[in-house]
């Protein structure tokens, strides 16, 4: 059992092509193997799409059950340097973890018995405070889980915020103001 999930933007038609792949790997050790070659394919659509490319990059999460260890794990990939960076690693570069937390809190304030239902409100209010190097906020629009188990997945939304379609979120635009003298002609 595996699921796909991102962060960044991705135009309905490229995110449409994941499902389908999904579906053509065997299981999770060929998702696994085959993640970067899907994370190239997309980087390569995009930048010939009408978003020409993505210049903050975008990251795809696998959420997959692991017979071996008898529970759920999570891979992620990058598709860029600031996006590779963002797990810790270079572009197309597979990192496994238990669970993610992005951006990360620090210390951590979560139980070790974290359950998204329960927590997960506060984990995006939270995040949605942490600004990224140009004080835009890297956590809007839907916030979601996957949540992986042996014979099946589930995915629910925790939050949703109504963030205008693109533009960074918190990114200031300029103030435009009437010059004087057309005010007063009026």
């Amino acid at each position: 059992m595996a699921a796909i999930g991102w962060n960044g933007s991705t135009p309905l038609a490229i995110a449409d092509e994941v499902k389908p792949w999904l579906s053509r790997q065997c299981d999770s050790a060929d998702a696994l193997d085959n993640l970067p070659a899907l994370v190239a394919a997309i980087e390569a659509e995009l930048a010939t799409c009408e978003m020409d490319g993505h210049p903050d990059g975008f990251r795809r999460t696998l959420a997959y059950w692991d017979d071996e260890r008898g529970c759920g794990r999570v891979a992620l990939i990058g598709s860029n340097e600031r996006m590779g960076a963002s797990i810790g690693h270079q572009p197309y570069q597979v990192r496994h973890v238990g669970s993610i937390f992005t951006p990360s809190l620090t210390p951590s304030p979560w139980p070790d018995d974290f359950d998204p239902r329960t927590d997960g409100k506060r984990l995006a209010e939270l995040q949605r405070q942490v600004r990224d190097t140009d004080s835009t906020v890297r956590v809007g629009g839907a916030f979601t889980a996957l949540r992986i188990h042996a014979a099946s997945c589930e995915r629910f939304e925790i939050v949703r915020w109504r963030d205008p379609v693109g533009r960074k979120i918190g990114e200031r635009r300029p103030w435009f103001r009437w010059p004087l003298a057309f005010l007063a002609a009026a």
